[in-house]
């Protein structure tokens, strides 16, 4: 991203190994390669728009560690005063601009990496169990 101020002048997007698009390294498949850099190009900028335009109420920030319902499914709250709450929504906010979106062994993974631990409570099954 190239900016001035607080314009942005332009976007690109580099590829330092094709292999990793999958697409093919062939000239012939230049235009499936162009294609998936237009892809992740597009999903990058909605990333970039839906960070820039969070924003929360005070309201609804207080509302959050409060359960609630979907029909008849009971959820639990989400309290963001928690560290480990804090940690992994850190995580799920530095995975969220990968091109193919991220697993929860990605983010467990990553969790575990920002905790400086290799052996963590925090594993696979516990980034599945919790719905954000």
């Amino acid at each position: 991203m190239y900016t001035k101020g607080e314009r942005v002048l332009r976007i690109e997007v580099i590829v330092h190994n094709t292999q990793a698009l999958r697409c093919g390294r062939r000239l012939e498949r230049f235009p499936q390669i162009v294609l998936r850099l237009h892809q992740i190009l597009e999903q990058f900028l909605g990333n970039v728009y839906c960070m820039d335009a969070a924003f929360i109420s005070d309201e609804t920030l207080n509302q959050l560690p409060n359960p609630s319902r979907v029909g008849r499914t009971r959820l639990g709250g989400i309290d963001i005063n928690k560290p480990r709450t804090r940690l992994v929504l850190r995580a799920v906010l530095a995975l969220a601009c990968a091109p193919d979106g991220f697993t929860a062994g990605q983010l467990a993974q990553a969790v575990q990496s920002m905790l400086g631990a290799t052996h963590s409570t925090y594993d696979t099954r516990s980034s599945a169990a919790k719905t954000w």
